[in-house]
């Protein structure tokens, strides 16, 4: 079971048929600039935004990377991307992966027991679909604010209890690749964010003829 294949749209399939341009061309410049812009002001933020073309499992390497420098990080395992992320974290600093059963609910005295013997960083999943469990992301967070750590990683936050782990943890950045905000959704996630904090989405909003226009069209349905 995958979440998909999808239907797609005339556009993206004309799009798709017609030959590839160059990463060094003017076009291409065109595109990445507008798009990058227009990331900037859909954020809020006038830092520098980076478009991430890759899987979910890039989007989760780029945010533990974002902490590579925290001499632990904490990784909850009850289910195949909890394990991932853990074994993702390895390749950047020491590493204590705390497993649970797959589809069964942690214990968070162990996930405290972790935290409390010096991790900067706590990692889980919220939304673990391969199971189909939704882990306790608010007292998690109360967790890491108690226990002091640097950074937060959850994939798959859900937007209104995104906003749950921000008012817990204050000033803490945190860092959610995949997470689940589609249309309006993603209106509530902006408001919830500092310019400390990022998400990784994908979206298709490039069309062919007109990427500008594309652009704009994606921007006006928010």
């Amino acid at each position: 079971m995958i979440p998909g294949p999808v239907q797609l749209h005339e556009r993206i399939i004309k799009a798709m048929a017609r030959q590839m341009i160059g990463h060094r061309t003017k076009e291409f410049s065109e595109i990445l600039e507008y798009c990058t812009e227009m990331l900037k002001k859909l954020f809020g933020t006038k830092h520098d935004v980076f478009i991430i073309s890759g899987s979910g499992t890039a989007g989760m390497e780029a945010a533990i990377a974002s902490f590579s420098k925290v001499k632990r990080i904490t990784c909850i395992d009850n289910g195949k991307f909890g394990d991932r992320l853990g074994k993702i974290a390895e390749r950047y600093t020491n590493v204590d992966v705390v497993r649970f059963e797959w589809g069964k609910s942690i214990d968070l005295d162990e996930v405290e027991k972790s935290l409390a013997e010096g991790s900067g960083a706590l990692a889980f999943v919220h939304n673990e679909t391969s199971t189909g469990i939704l882990n306790p992301a608010k007292e998690l967070a109360k967790l890491a604010k108690e226990l002091g750590v640097d950074g937060i990683v959850a994939p798959s936050t859900r937007p209104e209890r995104l906003k749950e782990i921000k008012e817990i943890v204050g000033e803490i950045p945190i860092i959610s690749p995949g997470i689940g905000a589609q249309g309006g959704d993603l209106e509530k996630v902006l408001e919830i964010l500092s310019d400390d904090d990022y998400i990784i989405v994908g979206r298709s909003i490039y069309n062919s003829e007109n990427p500008k226009e594309s652009a704009k069209m994606y921007k006006e349905k928010l």
